[in-house]
């Protein structure tokens, strides 16, 4: 999957960008921090099956929905859905 394909589709989704040593992608819903993923500046310019993967845990998602929200088919407010109903999401409430 392209990097900047996800990095766009991130922000586009409501993730905010922090650049240091990686760019990182932070989610926040109900005004808290809810997820957060990076990408790393150098290296490929395609993010493998593994690293999707766990971009997906990371931000809430199964590897399906992710892949979903990079292709547009899962909208901002989908993916909030999602991370209120995650497990980890239910339990620090």
């Amino acid at each position: 999957m392209s990097k900047r394909l996800i990095q766009s589709a991130l922000v586009r989704k409501g993730a905010q960008q922090t650049k240091a040593a990686h760019i990182y992608y932070s989610k926040y819903v109900d005004g808290k921090l809810a997820a957060t993923t990076h990408v790393s500046h150098g290296g490929s310019d395609s993010i493998g099956s593994r690293l999707t993967g766990e971009m997906a845990r990371q931000c809430k998602l199964t590897k399906v929905q992710f892949e979903a929200l990079i292709g547009c088919t899962l909208s901002a407010d989908q993916w909030e859905e999602c991370i209120r109903n995650h497990p980890d999401t239910r339990r620090q409430r």
